[in-house]
């Protein structure tokens, strides 16, 4: 693996970046180019998809320098079109 200049901006893609934890990761992160994947629309640098659809993750993980997965779904809340094990544990099979 090359070594990375020091003011090189990485592009990092984080799965659930757009809640609770994903928010603070992105505003650490905020001197990279940050993605954030999921299954809800968003703006700018957003990949909308399913965390078990290889054909999704494909489309949002080519050309990223780094991935995080904070996928996670709310036990406050009963999910729908999906199950917890399928967010939280799903997904990462593929890999």
């Amino acid at each position: 693996m090359p070594i990375l200049k020091q003011n090189k901006k990485l592009r990092v893609l984080i799965f659930g970046g757009r809640g609770f934890v994903g928010k603070a990761i992105c505003n650490k992160l905020k001197k990279h180019l940050i993605f954030t994947f999921d299954r809800h629309p968003g703006r700018k640098n957003h990949f909308q998809g399913n965390i078990n659809s290889i054909s999704d993750l494909k489309k949002a993980i080519k050309d990223m320098d780094c991935v995080i997965n904070l996928i996670g779904l709310s036990p406050l809340r009963k999910p729908t079109g999906t199950t917890y094990y399928e967010a939280h544990v799903g997904g990462l099979k593929i890999f």
